[in-house]
């Protein structure tokens, strides 16, 4: 049997006393709690879902358009800051049996109420300040309200979380040696970052996430012993796993209720932190504090970032601001969980996302026929492991949406690429992002690639927009260091790097990128934001 629960309820009853997660922010002082006092917590939490997790079991009305597998199990929806709370309320929900839905709080109210028109939860932890402009929009929906801790120190005492419950009663303590969810169950909807469209929720079962620990216990090498700074926002899936991730090994977890350079600095100067996980989005940011105020004499032993590839200029700072540590850069996404690593402990190529990632097989598949493609030949990216979702959470008639599919015995979320001869993976984009000019295939990442290398250019995005001739068009979206160049000379610094055809025929002066709460640039967007701006039509 393999629950998601089970390594930390195994460090809570060996170290009850353990510090657990450590909230901190600053100029404020710090929360604490033990690994006895979640436990205890997230015991109080499942008393309260457990009736709801029994109704939905007898329920035979299932809600149509929904994932067979989440069909008869409580849909527990949370909207929340990050919080200590947020961790407890999670690992209570999949300990009584229920399904963990995660809302992100910087959604529109328009947002959320879509959402949870299309997943039907069965009850909504919310913050106050949520519950108040919700009220009247979902008749019908049990909410449990989650006030702010004051911020003070904690007493070390149990019984942290003081709710406001609405015509709730909790039942009696939960056994935690009768799990209700085991294996292939789900317990977790984590949502699509939404840089193509809106976010679509993703399923994950007991099973995948154990797979998944286990296999990144083999490259990140957690143990009790770490101190794990993890300065994201919960509601991502990357930073939810790495809180669990750390729970489960018995380690120590550092959260800030928002990012801060400031608070972080101070954690890693002072707590002795062996371990940050973060996007570079992040990073950049806080490689860049470091290095300006020399403080990069750290306790790190590792630096995890996931989400999105590290461009060359972050790659040099992270080992100038953390000579101690080890930086690993995995590439992975929500529906297959890890794919690839590269360490710089390994001579992987600067513009590679690295080997396959324990427990994983990686192929290039040609994009016409199936068949392996050959060596720096171009296919789609196709993954076997242990740790795939189980799908999209609303799947009309039954039937899986684009992106996540299984191609015979390989699965793919539609990103392109190609491997070298020692079997290093490269990647070009994705399937929806690839650019059809004249006949030819162009992949957005090789010319964004060439662009990252003038000083001139801060940031970068390339897209096809609609031309007559030749079907799409390139354009370039540029966030400029200074003046921008002229169109003529960056062509004469393009030419020498790309065919003509994949020279932009287009360049767009962007001052701010359309971006994910992750930092990723919605392309969709950008691309209706250019269409507009060069008056292009939409059809042709």
């Amino acid at each position: 049997m393999a629950h998601i629960a089970d390594g930390f309820i195994a460090q809570a009853l060996q170290q009850p006393n353990q510090t657990a997660i450590v909230f901190s922010q600053a100029h404020q002082a710090r929360q604490t709690r033990s690994y006895r006092e979640v436990l205890s917590a997230a015991e109080r939490v499942a008393a309260i879902v457990s009736p709801f997790v029994t109704a939905r079991q007898s329920d035979p009305n299932p809600v149509s358009g929904l994932n067979p597998s989440v069909q008869n199990t409580a849909r527990i929806g949370l909207l929340l800051p990050n919080c200590p709370e947020f961790l407890e309320i999670f690992l209570g929900v999949t300990i009584a049996g229920g399904v963990a839905m995660v809302f992100d709080p910087k959604w529109t109210l328009a947002q959320v109420q879509q959402v949870i028109a299309r997943s039907a939860p069965d009850l909504l932890f919310v913050e106050p300040e949520w519950a108040l402009q919700m009220e009247g929009l979902c008749e019908g929906l049990p909410m449990v309200r989650v006030p702010q801790l004051p911020q003070e120190e904690s007493s070390g005492a149990s019984g942290n979380i003081l709710w406001e419950q609405s015509s709730l009663k909790q039942n009696s303590r939960v056994l935690l040696d009768h799990l209700a969810t085991v294996d292939d169950a789900p317990f977790y909807v984590g949502f699509t970052s939404g840089t193509t469209g809106s976010p679509k929720g993703v399923v994950r079962s007991h099973r995948s996430w154990v797979n998944s620990f286990a296999a990144s216990c083999v490259e990140f090498g957690t143990c009790a012993a770490d101190r794990i700074l993890v300065p994201g926002f919960l509601t991502h899936s990357l930073s939810l796993y790495a809180a669990l991730e750390c729970l489960n090994a018995g380690a120590t977890l550092y959260l800030l209720p928002k990012f801060s350079l400031k608070a972080i600095v101070r954690l890693l100067t002072s707590h002795s932190i062996t371990v940050l996980v973060a996007v570079p989005a992040l990073l950049k940011p806080i490689a860049k504090q470091v290095i300006h105020l020399s403080l990069t004499d750290s306790t790190l032993r590792a630096v995890i970032a996931g989400g999105s590839k590290l461009d060359l200029g972050l790659r040099s700072e992270l080992p100038l601001a953390f000579p101690t540590a080890e930086i690993l850069e995995y590439f992975g996404a929500l529906e297959l969980s890890f794919i690839s690593l590269a360490t710089s402990r390994e001579a992987v190529p600067p513009s590679s996302v690295g080997r396959s990632f324990y427990g994983v097989e990686l192929s290039v598949r040609q994009v016409a026929g199936g068949g392996e493609a050959t060596t720096g030949e171009v296919g789609w990216v196709g993954v076997k492991s242990q740790m795939f979702s189980l799908g999209y959470l609303n799947q009309p008639n039954g039937e899986v949406e684009s992106g996540y599919r299984m191609v015979g015995d390989w699965a793919t979320v539609g990103d392109l690429g190609w491997q070298d001869a020692k079997g290093y993976l490269y990647l070009v984009g994705r399937e929806q992002d690839m650019i059809l000019s004249g006949g030819m295939n162009i992949y957005p990442v090789e010319i964004e690639t060439v662009l990252r290398q003038l000083p001139e250019v801060a940031e970068v995005a390339v897209v096809g927009v609609p031309d007559g001739d030749r079907g799409q068009a390139v354009c370039a979206a540029i966030q400029w260091v200074g003046e921008p160049l002229s169109q003529t000379e960056l062509f004469h610094r393009l030419r020498p790097h790309l065919a003509l055809a994949k020279c932009p025929r287009y360049f767009v002066a962007v001052d701010q990128f359309p971006k994910t709460s992750t930092g990723k640039i919605r392309r969709s967007v950008l691309q209706e934001q250019i269409i507009a701006s060069l008056a292009l039509p939409t059809k042709h």
